[in-house]
């Protein structure tokens, strides 16, 4: 099975390297467009309104270039403005999470000062480097913070789509992490009838997203990863009754996230163990969720 990892390189050389035609120019257009909303998400070591304003920065200017870019490319006019049916956003929507890691930086800074009094000067500052490089990197990927983070995200991807504009989520080093956990827990990319065929055989297929599985109670994901249905029959029945309402509480809605673009990401040094083949705690979703994006 390709892994995810690969099919992002897929989503970015398509976007990229597959064609510099233009698009044909349409002179005079009347009707309203529909529009694609990209969402930009930092990376690490960004913790202060210095950071935030410099990443803000960054991203209108990228954003600028993006548009003039791909509306003149003659496949992403195809593919993702679907025959000039939509049209980038001129402004672009900043989803700044480094804040929320900005306590937990503060005791590093203070164990870091400690160990200043005994350690060699190229030492410390070897250490601090990496403390507050890899920091928010490890941050975001615990099972207590990710969910917030994510949840956060979700909520700007729901007003996009209630304004009718599709989505583009743009992550940056860490950032690349977020968009991932996002469309791994957001997408409905899982059949209920392959969770348990067993015990849900009188059951109609239904394809909901890995949150809802979880907010329903229909299932837990453990700290581990691993991924266990409700071992309460009753329960189990009650929670699939009312996926329904938790799938469009939990999950992103159709067709609502047009792509994905990660740059500067260290994913697949960060999350290898999870499409290895001796972990079969993620391969029971997993499957479905890269099966999905293909």
């Amino acid at each position: 099975m390709r892994n995810f990892f690969i099919s992002v390189v897929l989503i970015l050389s398509a976007l990229f390297y597959m064609s510099i035609n233009s698009c044909s120019a349409i002179e005079d257009i009347k009707e309203i467009k529909k529009s694609i909303k990209f969402i930009y998400l930092n990376g690490s070591n960004a913790n202060n309104e210095k950071a935030r304003l410099d990443y803000t920065k960054g991203a209108y200017a990228m954003q600028k270039a993006i548009k003039q870019t791909f509306e003149q490319d003659k496949f992403i006019c195809e593919k993702l403005l679907l025959n000039n049916t939509y049209t980038i956003d001129q402004t672009p929507e900043v989803f700044f999470w480094g804040f929320q890691s900005r306590k937990e930086l503060s005791s590093v800074n203070d164990t870091l000062s400690i160990a200043k009094l005994v350690s060699p000067r190229i030492a410390q500052s070897l250490r601090s480097l990496l403390a507050h490089c890899m920091h928010d990197a490890v941050w975001v990927q615990k099972g207590y913070n990710i969910p917030r983070v994510i949840n956060q995200l979700h909520k700007s991807v729901l007003d996009a789509n209630n304004q009718g504009k599709k989505i583009v989520l743009s992550g940056h080093s860490a950032g690349s992490f977020v968009t991932y956990e996002y469309i791994l827990h957001k997408l409905k990319a899982i059949d209920i009838k392959n969770l348990d065929k067993n015990n849900l055989d009188n059951f109609s297929s239904y394809c909901t997203c890995l949150d809802a599985i979880i907010d329903s109670k229909l299932g837990y994901q453990l700290a581990n990863g691993k991924l266990i249905l409700n071992p309460d029959k009753e329960q189990r029945k009650k929670a699939y009754l009312n996926l329904g309402l938790y799938t469009s509480n939990s999950c992103a809605p159709d067709n609502s996230i047009a792509g994905i673009i990660n740059f500067g990401s260290p994913l697949a040094l960060f999350y290898s163990s999870q499409i290895s083949g001796n972990l079969a705690s993620y391969s029971l979703y997993q499957f479905y969720f890269v099966k999905y994006l293909q």
